[in-house]
């Protein structure tokens, strides 16, 4: 019985620091982009966030960076962290080790990341498996969820997306789920900066969010 306990709290103390959602953190918050690069309106959220000196993470799909390489060192140039958000925008929580590492990694490569730099990846729409879990684990990754969505990808207005953020505000650690492919995300995103500003939250990328916080997911 004690023995069960034991392995359960050890399961789950992996899990949390596998599975990132939030960071335990002071003054800090982290913007998240998925789905891009996108043709137009990636470049219209980079002169955003230069705007406002702000770096964010970018979780980037291997079939759009193809149509969109010009982008990616732009990208980079600014100050951002680029990830993996898997080659196919497929969600992994089916697939074998060996699909899903390719989804991953095939990313990685075309991003040309370090391996320091291939710590951190995300699984379309959040949707991963006990593989999924089992290969980061051995990959030595983390998994990169979120604590705020306001689903900017169906919003039919900027107005949805503010208003939003104003009834959920950004807090310390927070981890906030966007997309540059949408041009109401754009028009909201000053607004969302501009909140963050009040409160003296600095947008850092998930690698400077998760350096030396005490813990993750509280």
């Amino acid at each position: 019985m004690i023995k069960n306990i034991i392995k359960i709290l050890l399961f789950d103390h992996i899990l949390s620091s596998l599975i990132i959602k939030r960071a335990k953190v002071i003054d800090k918050f982290c913007l998240t982009f998925d789905d891009g690069p996108h043709p137009i309106y990636t470049e219209k959220v980079l002169c955003i966030l230069k705007k406002f000196s702000a770096v964010a993470t970018f979780f980037l799909v291997g079939t759009n960076i193809e149509r969109n390489k010009s982008l990616i060192e732009q990208i980079k140039s600014h100050g951002h962290q680029v990830c993996s958000h898997t080659r196919n925008h497929h969600e992994l929580t089916w697939f074998s080790y060996q699909r899903v590492k390719e989804e991953v990694e095939s990313v990685n490569q075309q991003l040309a990341l370090s391996t320091n730099e291939q710590k951190f990846f995300r699984p379309p729409k959040g949707k991963f498996g006990f593989i999924t879990i089992i290969y980061a684990i051995l990959s030595k990754s983390k998994i990169i969820l979120w604590s705020l969505d306001p689903k900017d990808y169906r919003a039919t207005s900027p107005v949805e997306i503010s208003r939003y953020f104003r009834t959920n505000p950004v807090m310390s650690g927070d981890i906030v789920l966007l997309h540059d492919k949408t041009p109401h995300t754009v028009e909201a995103l000053e607004e969302i900066l501009i909140i963050a500003q009040k409160k003296n939250l600095t947008p850092v990328t998930i690698a400077q969010l998760l350096t030396g916080c005490l813990n993750s997911n509280e």
